[in-house]
């Protein structure tokens, strides 16, 4: 029934109530869907499995991430024209040649940011994991190598410069000081950080990975079951998905 234009709902409600024939009488009120998952424009997202296993689509729905949240890919630095990363660069850091801005020239880190949190349901290339958080690109490798001190020194220049969680997707077999005290740095200052266990298919302890306090990730495939090339051992925090892994490139 509509209510009239010269009534409020509550008083037609009264009336109808006042009807002997009427048995009760109460507003239809509107009513939402319950949503469950949030669900992204991005077209390539159909191909991300790795979404899909860890069921992002629904840990979006109780939290896509927040821009006040930087993540420091420490790592071969990043393409800062990438149109499905450029927006959410903050000020990065080349720890191989200070003062050049830290521009991607070996890919890997492009492909691990997007990963982290390419920018979603921007109709454009993939969906990142947490897409709604910050990126502070921080050059430690390129095509020529890099070293020992110039991962700690941009994981140290990381936890300066206001990041919450740092991604190592590298790592070396030899337990070295220089970068042990580094992630005690970091970690002392409240940054989360994460390194890959290593792509050796061994069961060797690998740096920072095996440091305390580091989260430690090993790979699997799209049946859930470790990935051929994964490092394992009991240093290992968690597994994720690790392999065929599609993913913004420069």
């Amino acid at each position: 029934m509509q209510i009239p234009a010269d009534n409020t709902s509550s008083q037609f409600i009264k009336k109808l109530i006042a009807d002997p024939q009427v048995v009760y009488a109460d507003p239809d009120l509107k009513v939402e869907l319950d949503e469950s998952e949030v669900n992204v424009n991005d077209p390539m997202i159909g191909d991300q499995y790795a979404l899909r296993k860890v069921e992002a689509s629904k840990a979006w729905f109780v939290n896509p991430g927040k821009d006040s949240v930087k993540i420091a890919i420490v790592d071969t630095g990043v393409d800062l024209d990438h149109p499905d990363l450029k927006n959410k660069l903050l000020p990065g850091y080349n720890a191989l040649e200070p003062g050049k801005p830290p521009k991607d020239d070996s890919r890997h880190g492009t492909h691990v940011s997007g990963i982290s949190a390419a920018i979603s349901n921007n109709g454009i290339g993939v969906a990142g994991l947490a897409a709604n958080c910050k990126i502070i690109p921080v050059k430690v490798l390129g095509a020529n190598g890099g070293s020992l001190a110039s991962i700690a020194d941009g994981l140290t220049w990381a936890a300066d410069n206001g990041a919450d969680v740092v991604n190592m997707s590298l790592g070396t077999y030899t337990e070295d000081q220089t970068l042990g005290d580094a992630v005690k740095y970091a970690l002392g200052k409240n940054v989360v950080c994460i390194a890959t266990m290593g792509n050796d298919n061994m069961e060797k302890r690998r740096y920072p990975a095996a440091f305390p306090g580091m989260i430690a990730v090993g790979s699997t495939d799209e049946n859930d079951k470790k990935s051929n090339f994964s490092n394992y051992g009991s240093w290992m925090t968690v597994s994720a998905p690790g392999s065929n892994i599609l993913s913004s490139l420069p």
